[in-house]
């Protein structure tokens, strides 16, 4: 059960956050607003996105796992999983055809 006290301490951190933002003293990190690549998206061709990307030529690897649902029971909402060893990567991009 929340206490008024509580409610009150939460409310006073949250004002505080949203002044500090507001003003400018407390950015959010560049990770989370990063720009849009607007030429990967505006490719036609998976290799133009590629390209795009700074990406190499694709290749199979078995060092990448892909996790998704075999069929997916809302189209709008796939959940999926993509995980790596291959040393060095620092990014992950899923391309649609």
């Amino acid at each position: 059960m929340l206490h008024r006290r509580e409610f009150l301490r939460d409310m006073g951190q949250g004002g505080i956050l949203v002044a500090l933002l507001s003003s400018g003293l407390l950015t959010i990190p560049k990770a989370w607003a990063a720009d849009r690549n607007q030429a990967a998206f505006a490719a036609r061709t998976v290799e133009e996105a590629f390209a795009a990307l700074g990406a190499g030529t694709p290749a199979a690897s078995d060092e990448i796992t892909l996790e998704a649902p075999e069929i997916a029971e809302n189209g709008a909402v796939v959940p999926v999983n993509v995980t790596t060893s291959i040393a060095g990567a620092d990014a992950i991009a899923i391309l649609v055809e």
